[in-house]
């Protein structure tokens, strides 16, 4: 029973599942790889952590749908995510926005929807 038991925690613990779509999507001046785990404006690179690519990559491929912070954590750690809180998201958020430039309050690539979570502007604009 023990073995059982490990064994399912195992698997759980490995957290989500690779995305299955591959290549790169442009969004507005941003050319993100996802093959390579990069982010590009024009020609130099964004340095982005593993949590932060999967953010972006969430947001950009939810289309301009809101993604609460609950769906967030489950696109960066998966559905199990043990103690992670909710507020974790908007401290990588805040952190992406950065990285990319984007203020809070003219945002180009990242909207807080207030009392609902974040979505991705529309890319369409530089």
């Amino acid at each position: 029973m023990v073995v059982r038991v490990k064994a399912v925690l195992r698997r759980t613990e490995r957290g989500p599942a690779a995305p299955k779509e591959r290549g790169a999507i442009t969004y507005g001046d941003l050319s993100i790889d996802l093959d390579r785990f990069e982010v590009r404006r024009g020609t130099g690179p964004i340095a982005l952590t593993a949590a932060e690519f999967r953010l972006l990559t969430a947001l950009v491929q939810a289309e301009g749908r809101v993604l609460t912070r609950q769906a967030l954590l489950d696109a960066l750690y998966g559905p199990v995510q043990g103690d992670a809180l909710e507020r974790t998201i908007d401290v990588h958020v805040g952190r992406l926005r950065d990285k990319l430039g984007d203020p809070a309050d003219r945002p180009r690539y990242i909207a807080t929807v207030r009392g609902a979570g974040y979505r991705a502007v529309d890319g369409s604009r530089p």
